[in-house]
């Protein structure tokens, strides 16, 4: 189990994984969708970082998210030592009634 859904689990959070919206022209699903609080999470693995057609499915589900006012949490390879704490953070700072 990887590390987002393991803390996604443990904190009993509710999530649907490479969650697609039937309206958004994003080729790829986004890695978590939670829908209580209307939040994606986007782990960017090294990987994605070197592969030109992520960044353009990337770019589309940034815009898809402001247009739809939905939260998005973007977390690096780079940060995988810290991963429970930047998300745990961002949902207490964002969503302090939900979480």
């Amino acid at each position: 189990m990887n590390r987002n859904k393991k803390f996604l689990t443990k904190n009993n959070i509710e999530f649907l994984q490479d969650y697609k919206f039937e309206d958004c022209d994003c080729k790829l699903g986004f890695d978590f969708y939670l829908p209580k609080i209307r939040t994606c999470i986007e782990f960017y693995s090294q990987d994605d970082y070197i592969k030109f057609h992520r960044k353009n499915d990337n770019n589309i589900k940034v815009e898809y998210c402001e247009d739809n006012y939905i939260n998005l949490v973007k977390l690096s390879y780079k940060h995988r030592n810290i991963i429970w704490e930047l998300m745990w953070d961002n949902f207490k700072k964002n969503h302090k009634r939900d979480v």
